[in-house]
């Protein structure tokens, strides 16, 4: 549905049906688009980053637009892609617009609507990540306009494949055809037009992923959601050290830790013990007096959930905790996930252990934003005698990342 919202005095059409094209097509190829569509108005954004047109059948019981923009052209660029906004205009009428690629306004991406019909086209959106959010009433699209004027971005003007300026006869034609689809039209997009951009939608989404999948790294809510909370980790990790005996034919454990999916056994030989018979699935040194063995940790179904905050937050959370435990936490600069995307910050932090890092109730989990990536000994570790030497006192130290968002 299209409709013609008045907002700082210039009329605006909200709710039309873009395609975005690889290359720029010509008048007419636009032309028999709208035909197949059954939707003669048009809007055409062509610039140095993205070429679509915007399609929707005339509004009420206009026949020429005349002075009338798209209001999600207009709006694009006014935030960082990739963005999505839900805007009430009025009671149960809403609009959803979504930028990303380049700026352009999404297949599905013009949508106005009750609650629950902008609802379900910001869902099948939801699979792309990244996305800011923008919210509120008429008062604050006009905010964006004015945002958007500010920037001197031009306005996209609607127009009509059913008006000619050179033969009345069409015009007449055209004119009758668009009074007999306001009437059929007012139930929605006539059925064989829904047919058309629903198989468009669904080409669309379907290479949009292929390029999700290629060219985008997750952003840090992303990251934290496919990776295990602390407790999960650490716990994981423990039950891989705890599987093991201590000696084994002689072989004397020497040391354990945990890095990325893996616990690592070492054992040295001790008297008696000799090659002939070392630990089970083990590897050797070369000079035979030690050996080692990876088990792979059991992290099957442990993702965990998006408890990502800005950088400070989660720098001032995690020096907190050290504070509250006595322990010296370094936390690194933040550092951009990616520099061809805003997909949010990280920071490598190491944090010594005041306990055993596999007991309960640590509350690394409350950490905004942190992953554990490894389990090891304290190396620099000698009796802590005041604040300055806090954290060198702890038996074993823990690695690992924040994740901020953007």
């Amino acid at each position: 549905m299209a409709i013609i919202r008045s907002i700082q005095g210039q009329d605006w059409v909200l709710g039309m049906e873009w395609l975005t094209y690889d290359d720029p097509v010509t008048h007419d190829d636009l032309r028999s688009e709208s035909q197949d569509l059954d939707s003669p108005w048009y809007a055409l954004r062509a610039n140095e980053s993205v070429f679509q047109c915007g399609f929707c059948p005339p509004v009420a019981d206009i026949t020429r637009p005349k002075k009338l923009a798209s209001l999600a052209a207009m709006l694009a660029d006014v935030r960082q892609q990739p963005w999505l906004g839900i805007f009430e205009l009025g009671e149960d009428l809403y609009w959803y617009v979504a930028i990303r690629d380049h700026y352009a306004v999404q297949l599905g991406g013009d949508v106005v609507g009750t609650a629950e019909e902008v609802e379900a086209a910001a869902q099948r959106h939801s699979g792309f990540g990244g996305w800011t959010r923008e919210s509120g009433t008429v008062e604050k699209l006009a905010e964006l306009l004015g945002e958007a004027e500010a920037k001197r971005t031009k306005r996209t003007l609607v127009k009509s494949f059913a008006v000619s300026r050179v033969d009345p006869v069409p015009i007449a034609i055209a004119a009758g055809v668009v009074a007999v689809l306001g009437v059929v039209g007012l139930v929605g997009y006539h059925y064989h037009a829904q047919k058309i951009l629903e198989s468009k939608r669904l080409t669309y989404l379907a290479e949009q992923a292929k390029l999700a999948t290629k060219d985008r790294v997750p952003d840090a809510q992303q990251m934290l959601v496919r990776t295990p909370p602390p407790s999960v980790w650490l716990r994981a990790c423990g039950e891989g050290i705890s599987s093991v005996a201590y000696s084994t034919y002689g072989w004397t454990i020497s040391g354990t830790a945990c890095d990325a999916s893996a616990t690592r056994i070492s054992w040295a030989r001790g008297a008696g013990a000799t090659i002939e018979h070392t630990p089970p699935n083990s590897t050797v040194s070369e000079d035979g007096n030690s050996a080692t063995r990876l088990i792979p940790m059991k992290l099957e179904n442990a993702a965990g959930s998006d408890n990502s905050a800005d950088v400070q937050t989660e720098r001032r959370a995690l020096q907190a905790w050290g504070q509250t435990h006595d322990v010296s936490v370094s936390i690194g600069a933040a550092e951009a996930i990616s520099v061809k995307q805003h997909a949010g910050w990280t920071m490598q932090v190491t944090i010594p252990m005041p306990a055993s890092p596999f007991l309960a109730g640590s509350g690394l989990d409350d950490i905004p934003g942190l992953r554990i990536t490894g389990v090891g000994p304290n190396n620099q570790v000698r009796q802590a005698n005041s604040p300055a030497d806090a954290g060198t006192s702890a038996m074993w130290s823990l690695s690992g990342v924040l994740y901020a968002r953007q």
